[in-house]
């Protein structure tokens, strides 16, 4: 379903036959209605909504809907009347209960299309995370016997005015013109982790990024495939994907916007795009590795965000996305434990894990990049560690900065948007010492899986990065493993988050 989005000046035409209201209590339907949802509804709409509200009882920590119908003249109208959680929201949770919103729209869809209206306390806070929630209510992907992608339209009427957000914690301004952009990179990215292995497989995968952007001349593509990764010194995604039938590769896309100068810093994101995840020859239990086809949930979000951002504009300097794929598969010349691998850093890593492979994947993008593209600031996002659930919830990913303002502007941007970060300690020297190896430089999986197990990875990425890091440039790293999955679907994590977080780097650059 297309979703599509409206400001409050947009006349309706005619009535939809599928209402969805989305509020915060059954006191929004006591007073008159918006001008342009009044206009939407059949009938005397307002004594049908009052008295059907006053039936919906949502708990504190979830929302409930109720059903009606209205009519006029031979014409009906379904009405779900939406009432988020009642209870108020915690400091580190998002404003609006866009979670709810999602899941109530999910279950108010029905058959054909559907006009979604918000009557939202602080529309300037909520918005933009409740415009967002409402792509994550349609899954696109579906292989079912006799059905097909749908051509119904989602309908959203939730702004005041153009402008969506203009936060006064970051600097970024989002507009309507903007969300369907970023609807689209949503859907997208959540298509995509929902396909299955045998379908998206690496091969695949490059031909999708390529075809994205074919036609935008202001995006280059260049890609690093099979052998020539190694012949390179990518070592790291090489020596995990290279047991595939599929060769692994690393796709560099680029942005350059009209009147930005090469030599400019650039901004660079880098996406793990494992497509499927056996664990190697560390191999997975039969129970632990269905669901893996969603390990390149990250590279989905990076490049549902970049393709969002390059269609929009809003950055006038150069940005790149760098997807590293690999399948993690088993065979005769699957990467063994105890081999040594030659990281594009020039660093030696011992593997003593073949199922910590996404850090080896997402080193050589990042050490690439830090070599070549001139950035002033990397972001990394990949599913990278089971132990990110247990650190900061299947809401929050979890983030690894270096610099405090980027940490703040990357919780502020999940706050805003509904994609939850919460920080981890950025603490390098406590963990460095659990990679200690006797015969390389470092092992690629922590000794103590109990010394925090989202952090020290993270830690283990920032050694190929060193240099960078020591010239005090901004690094975000942000594990995604449980909000990028949820109940068998992918959510579209990150596209919303990176949208913001890339809109107000532009400014502080």
């Amino acid at each position: 379903m297309k979703v599509l989005y409206f400001d409050d000046s947009v006349p309706i035409g005619e009535k939809p036959e599928n209402v969805a209201i989305v509020a915060h209590a059954a006191s929004a339907f006591e007073g008159p209605l918006p001008k342009q949802l009044e206009a939407a509804l059949v009938g005397d709409a307002l004594t049908t909504l009052k008295h059907a509200a006053k039936k919906c009882k949502p708990s504190r920590d979830a929302g409930a809907s109720v059903e009606t119908f209205l009519t006029q003249d031979g014409k009906f109208q379904r009405v779900a009347i939406c009432l988020l959680p009642a209870g108020k929201e915690a400091r580190h949770e998002a404003p609006g209960h866009p979670h709810s919103t999602a899941s109530l729209i999910k279950g108010a869809k029905g058959d054909g299309d559907l006009s979604v209206f918000f009557l939202l306390k602080d529309p300037k806070r909520e918005t933009y995370s409740n415009c967002c929630a409402v792509p994550r209510a349609f899954s696109t992907y579906s292989h079912k016997s006799g059905k097909s992608s749908s051509d119904n339209k989602c309908k959203v009427y939730a702004c005041t005015g153009q402008t969506v957000l203009s936060s006064t914690n970051m600097s970024a301004t989002v507009k309507v013109a903007d969300l369907e952009a970023i609807a689209q990179g949503i859907q997208d990215c959540a298509h995509i982790v929902d396909m299955p292995p045998n379908e998206l497989h690496c091969t695949e995968y490059v031909r999708r990024a390529k075809e994205m952007f074919k036609d935008d001349k202001n995006v280059s593509i260049e890609v690093i495939a099979g052998e020539e990764l190694e012949k390179k010194g990518l070592g790291g995604l090489y020596g995990v994907g290279k047991a595939s039938c599929h060769p692994p590769a690393m796709v560099i896309l680029s942005y350059n916007p009209p009147g930005a100068k090469k030599e400019e810093t650039s901004v660079v994101m880098v996406g793990k795009g494992i497509v499927y995840d056996t664990g190697g020859l560390s191999i997975k239990s039969k129970t632990g590795m269905p669901g893996m086809k969603m390990d390149m949930g990250g590279s989905a979000g990076v490049l549902g965000a970049f393709h969002a951002i390059t269609q929009t504009g809003g950055i006038q300097r150069p940005l790149h996305c760098i997807l590293c794929i690999a399948e993690n598969s088993v065979g005769d010349n699957a990467t063994r434990p105890d081999d040594v691998h030659v990281m594009y850093s020039g660093k030696t890593v011992e593997i003593n894990n073949t199922d910590a492979e996404g850090r080896l994947a997402m080193i050589s993008g990042l050490a690439w990049a830090a070599k070549n593209l001139n950035p002033a600031y990397m972001i990394n996002m990949a599913t990278l560690t089971g132990a990110q659930g247990s650190a900061t919830g299947v809401k929050h990913a979890a983030i690894f900065c270096n610099n405090d303002s980027l940490e703040k502007l990357a919780v502020d941007a999940g706050m805003a948007s509904g994609d939850l970060t919460h920080p981890l300690p950025y603490a390098p020297s406590y963990f460095r010492p659990e990679f200690r190896s006797a015969v390389a430089d470092m092992l690629n999986s922590q000794r103590n899986r109990g010394n925090a197990g989202c952090a020290a990875p993270a830690t283990f990425i920032s050694n190929h990065i060193e240099e960078y890091l020591e010239a005090d440039k901004g690094w975000l790293h942000i594990d995604m493993a449980s909000p990028a999955f949820i109940n068998d679907r992918a959510t579209g994590y990150g596209v919303a988050l990176l949208f913001l977080v890339l809109r107000s780097l532009e400014s502080n650059l």
